[in-house]
């Protein structure tokens, strides 16, 4: 990885390497804060918790080795590659109403989105959900 670092992003299989790199960084930083013992409210829960999650997702990885579960892990990575267009097409309709709904309910005296703040992010939960 040193000699060519972007050689290491974007190889056939980035996508575990990316894990690889991602779940260090996760692991290394939820250690530091709760070590230093910072306060930084329940920020330290969603990172521990994505910490876990990316390191869950590692297993794909592994599984790779058996061959009764290989092809199953490839075909689940090609569907993930050929579902990209519609995720772009969908999340741009998500955000796209999530707008709609914002604006509208900034005039609103009884707030729908506002359950969740009133806040843009909370829009897109609104509308997601």
């Amino acid at each position: 990885m040193c000699k060519r670092p972007s050689e290491y992003f974007l190889s056939q299989g980035f996508i575990w390497n990316f894990l690889d790199i991602l779940s260090s960084f996760f692991v290394i930083t939820t250690a530091i804060i709760v070590l230093i013992g910072l306060d930084i409210g329940d920020s330290v829960l969603i990172i521990g918790g994505t910490a876990s999650f990316v390191i869950w997702l590692k297993i794909f990885y592994y599984l790779r080795i058996f061959r009764s579960t290989s092809s199953f892990i490839r075909m689940i990575v090609e569907m993930f590659k050929d579902i990209r267009v519609f995720l772009l097409i969908f999340f741009i309709g998500i955000f796209a109403f999530a707008n709609f709904y914002y604006i509208l309910d900034q005039g609103n005296t009884e707030k729908v989105v506002g359950v969740y703040g009133g806040s843009y992010t909370g829009a897109v939960i609104y509308t997601y959900m």
